[in-house]
């Protein structure tokens, strides 16, 4: 829709329109509208169009065979411009942090030979499309020269295209031979235009650059005409672990199952939740509660019907726990490693309906839950690796005649208690590193999220850990989690969740009655009032979607979501223009619709109370933007943008969790860094900049938990961003390092003096 419109504008105006290729995430559905509406009978006719092929590309020729076939469908020529492709580092970063197969040569001269075997192809199309050759390097130009004489064209048919001001000998050569020759120009702002002259003199400067290569003087033509050969390829380091790939939504494959599982699901709505109690399913009776979790983005939906434990409930499972404890722990590291690793792959073949709930249940966007479900895999995968490699890693120096040793046993009975955002992720991370320690685990999923909890607990049931070892238990909060929290049997307490009732647990777990023979071991996860930093020499084309996608995403329901920026200097205003395009610009609607950036947040008391927030925002401060509101049914709330707030906001100071930012400006780093620092949490930030000392200067002074530089707030992966935070956003090591788990065993030194005399047989043994 949006490209027919510039189509007919270019229409009435005689005006070439040329369809560019840059990220390779975007060629599927950039090929797709390319084709649907050159196919429109109302531009089926128009010549003047054009698309890139990227030769760097490891299906370019596919795609450049795609292309000619829809020209000869068309039947009107359009335009095919060969280049070698401007993002191959990014491209080998992206797929390899998302887990992907790179869909880029890893080599330039595979690149080179590619080019080649394409020019061949595009030439010999020839004039069903009208090749374009966009090079800067002498042999590609060569070739291209050798292949349109050998095919008889004339020099009018093909065209070279170069870059203003880069190889101006080769244009004038060209041009003198008499080709057809196009100069291009970047035109526009003046900070954009620059970021695009860099790029190109980093990629002409390299040392692989025909331009470079050109100027060396010991290299002679006949060199610079050779044929490309690909040298043998560096072998990249092995990592130790590796994370679990998230699905790329822009293949088409990956959207039709994930389209097939939502309409399953909605087939089989409501799903039913129980209590299960030493492997057996609770029969309700009249002393239990229920509870209903509606679609959060159409209320009218119900979800989940929970049956919720009481007291006596969780008597029942504290007791199955202690009869469990001894077996569980005697297996060993090893053996409940076995069990996590065949959990995770048990929840990688539940993906589908992990994944719709997460959508349902949650109101999670399609990335969002994919990305959900791929952490908690990561969680069980990564703490059975190092569950196995705990003890030696950890072992004292022993000396001659003296051996010292280091052994972990369990803590005890842990309890777990789960939010409702990372209802899989951060549910499965802490009853894993529970569990692989030899903590028999009590699991108080969120209210909200039941459904999510119950497909956990039969992962790791099924996988083989011992149904005493693993109490599911949904249940209120307020009545079962305090009388879970100051039992005497309970030894460990990992929790994630609001700062009140994280401090409520820390207070009662600090009380020690008589009858408790241990001090309750507390790990503690309690939110944050994050803050991105702007310099003022940031790219605010990386700033802006970083900060919208760090405070937006996932409707802000995220303890590590930037709720607030600060903007240095004289970036103020230009940052806050484009925030305001972008935000007012965002769609909101239901999560089933992946076209929607914001779907709703999770219950009615979450919904009053942002409310109140921006209600309270419009009353002290100034509205800079709000995106417009959906027609559905559902706790919906707008992306909505403050400034101007006075310093003693409650919006500056209290987390709000939801899609609510605040603006401020500082004129210094130094000042930014301590306004920042003016809260009572330190879990994240980010920091934008272009500044290497200014960077160095964050790294040290901006001091949270996890500090981002040059990309947003949120998103740490396992292994890679181990995750947690200090001052109140939380206490203990962090979630997905290799230290986490020392947090629930307990350590025992043995020493034992090896210089003994004689030798002293068993007292059952005779000689």
């Amino acid at each position: 829709k949006r490209l027919a419109t510039l189509l007919q504008k270019a229409k009435k105006h005689n005006v070439c329109v040329h369809i560019d290729m840059e990220q390779y995430a975007l060629l599927p559905i950039t090929l797709d509208v390319f084709r649907r509406t050159l196919l429109d009978k109302r531009f089926k006719d128009y010549p003047h169009l054009g698309i890139v092929c990227q030769a760097y590309l490891k299906e370019s020729k596919t795609f450049l065979q795609t292309l000619i076939a829809l020209a000869q469908e068309r039947g009107t020529p359009f335009a095919i411009r060969l280049v070698k492709g401007a993002y191959w580092d990014y491209e080998q970063a992206h797929a390899e942090q998302m887990g992907w197969p790179c869909p880029v040569f890893d080599q330039k001269e595979e690149t080179d030979i590619q080019y080649e075997a394409l020019l061949k192809i595009l030439l010999e199309a020839y004039p069903l499309v009208r090749p374009l050759i966009g090079s800067h390097n002498a042999r590609s130009i060569a070739v291209a020269m050798a292949l349109q004489d050998a095919l008889g064209l004339e020099n009018a048919d093909i065209e070279f295209q170069v870059l203003n001001g880069m190889a101006p000998t080769l244009r004038d050569a060209l041009h003198e031979k008499g080709y057809r020759v196009r100069q291009y120009c970047p035109i526009g702002a003046f900070i954009p235009g620059m970021s695009y002259l860099v790029r190109r003199l980093l990629e002409n400067t390299a040392n692989q650059s025909f331009l470079v290569q050109k100027d060396q003087k010991n290299t002679n033509y006949k060199t610079l005409l050779a044929p490309p050969v690909v040298p043998p390829l560096k072998e990249k380091p092995n990592l130790s672990f590796k994370n679990h790939s998230l699905r790329d939504f822009s293949q088409a494959g990956h959207r039709h199952s994930a389209q097939d599982a939502l309409a399953d699901i909605a087939k089989n709505l409501p799903q039913k939740v129980l209590p299960i109690i030493n492997g057996a399913p609770l029969t309700p009776n009249s002393t239990h509660q229920t509870a209903q979790q509606q679609c959060p983005w159409h209320t009218e939906t119900t979800v989940t019907h929970a049956t919720l434990a009481n007291t006596e409930d969780a008597e029942n499972a504290i007791t199955a726990a202690k009869n469990a404890q001894k077996e569980w722990q005697d297996l060993g590291f090893d053996h409940r490693a076995t069990c996590l690793e065949k959990a995770a792959t048990i929840l990688e073949k539940n993906w589908q309906n992990l994944f719709a709930l997460q959508v349902y249940e949650a109101g999670k966007h399609w990335h969002e839950a994919d990305a959900d479900i791929a952490e908690a895999i990561d969680f069980l995968r990564f703490y059975a690796q190092e569950a196995r490699t705990l003890e030696g890693r950890f072992q004292p120096q022993s000396l001659w005649g003296e051996e010292n040793t280091l052994h972990y046993t369990p803590k005890g009975i842990a309890l777990v208690i789960a939010p409702w955002n990372f209802p899989l992720a951060i549910s499965t991370g802490m009853v894993a590193a529970n569990l692989v320690a030899g903590n028999p685990v009590i699991y108080k999923p969120a209210e909200q999220t039941t459904a999510i909890g119950l497909q956990m607990y039969q992962a790791l049931v099924e996988a083989g850990v011992p149904v005493g070892a693993l109490q599911f238990l949904p249940a209120k909060g307020a009545e079962v989690g305090a009388y879970l929290t100051q039992h005497k049997d309970v030894n460990m307490i990992t929790f994630t969740g609001s700062k009140t009732v994280g401090l409520q647990i820390l207070e009662h777990a600090g009380k020690t009655p008589e009858n408790q023979k241990h001090v309750k071991k507390c790990v503690i996860e309690m939110g944050g009032k994050n803050t991105t930093i702007i310099d003022s020499d940031a790219d605010l084309d990386e700033a802006v979607p970083g900060v919208v996608q760090s405070a937006f995403g996932f409707q802000g329901q995220k303890c590590s979501a930037t709720s607030r920026v600060i903007v240095i200097g004289t970036a103020y205003n230009t940052f806050k223009e484009r925030l305001k395009e972008v935000v007012s610009g965002l769609a909101i609607g239901p999560a089933t619709d992946p076209a929607n950036h914001i779907n709703a947040v999770i219950d009615e008391g979450a919904y009053a109370k942002i409310k109140e927030y921006i209600a309270l925002g419009k009353k002290e401060g100034s509205l800079l933007a709000q995106a417009k509101m959906p027609e559905e049914v559902g706790h919906f709330i707008p992306p909505t943008v403050f400034c101007d707030l006075p310093p003693q906001s409650r919006l500056i100071h209290e987390e709000i969790f939801g899609p609510v930012l605040i603006i401020e400006q500082a004129q210094t780093l130094e000042e930014a860094i301590k306004m920042a620092l003016n809260s009572d949490y330190r879990l994240t930030g980010a920091f934008y900049s272009r500044n290497p000392e200014a960077i160095a200067y964050a790294r040290t002074h901006f001091c949270v938990g996890n500090l981002y530089i040059n990309k947003g707030s949120t998103g740490a992966v396992v292994a890679r961003q181990p995750f947690g935070g200090g001052a109140l956003s939380g206490t203990g090591t962090k979630a997905g390092g290799r230290d986490y788990l020392l947090q629930f065993v307990e350590p025992r030194t043995i020493t034992e003096n090896t210089m003994r005399r004689g030798f002293a047989p068993p007292l059952k043994e005779t000689i």
